[in-house]
């Protein structure tokens, strides 16, 4: 699998509570798995409910002059947002060094691996909702990455 640690990226954000808020660039780097891993990490903390409803933040990723966003399963949005945030649910940063970092990483992979094959989040977040526990879900992950 390419590295891209090289390529440049970019998050944005959309207040989609106050559409009258103009977008704004949220963050940025270099590395396609750096900009994946504060995509999710936003994404999951401040776009996601803790109940697994939408929220009124809005991220996305600009790399290689594509959005990237983060689409799919409502349950499995859900299940990925307690997983990764279980431990601190009542975090104020949205990093992703306050995630579960290993679960984190191996989510951004298989992003790679389906960006890869220009597919989409949705099987991630299918995974996810039909998983047992991050377990199950970790061992899911490693069955789309190498297959």
């Amino acid at each position: 699998m390419p590295v891209y640690s090289t390529e440049k990226w970019e998050i944005w954000y959309q207040d989609t509570f106050d559409r009258q808020t103009p977008f704004s660039m949220d963050a940025y780097g270099s590395g396609l798995a750096k900009g994946l891993a504060e995509l999710w990490a936003r994404h999951l903390f401040e776009s996601v409910t803790v109940d697994g409803q939408e929220g009124f933040s809005r991220f996305w990723l600009r790399w290689r002059d594509e959005n990237i966003f983060i689409l799919g399963d409502r349950e499995g949005i859900k299940r990925l947002r307690e997983w990764l945030y279980s431990h601190r649910e009542y975090s104020k940063s949205s990093s992703a060094l306050d995630t579960t970092p290993a679960l984190l990483n191996i989510i951004v992979r298989a992003h790679i691996h389906l960006i890869e094959q220009a597919k989409t989040t949705e099987h991630i977040l299918n995974l996810a909702a039909e998983a047992d526990d991050p377990i199950d879900f970790e061992a899911r992950l490693d069955t789309l990455i190498n297959h």
